[in-house]
């Protein structure tokens, strides 16, 4: 896995691939793969249907987050980027998101 070979890592772009919904590992797998280090994550329209859950246990650290362009689900979505505590810029533009309390 290319991304267990760069451990110190720390702002990842994975713009404008086809990757569909990404899953995280489980959280006996996530011991393995941690990235502590990355703080920059940049999934725009990258196809994705929900927000990957797990983010923070993968990325413990993350302060940007970068979903724009994908058609994700609503509230729930939102909601599980909770767990990430240091989390300062998430950039959910162009999501289709049509109410607020889809946001808040």
């Amino acid at each position: 896995d290319l991304l267990n070979c760069l451990p110190a890592l720390c702002w990842l772009s994975l713009a404008s691939n086809r990757l569909g919904d990404l899953e995280c590992p489980s959280d006996e797998q996530h011991k393995a793969t941690e990235f502590p280090l990355m703080k920059v994550l940049n999934l725009y329209k990258t196809n994705l249907s929900s927000v990957p859950s797990g983010l923070s246990t993968l990325f413990p650290n993350l302060q940007e987050l970068c979903l724009s362009s994908n058609e994700l689900g609503g509230v729930h979505d939102i909601e599980s980027l909770a767990h990430l505590k240091h989390l300062v810029i998430l950039d959910i533009s162009s999501c289709g998101l049509t109410t607020w309390d889809q946001v808040a």
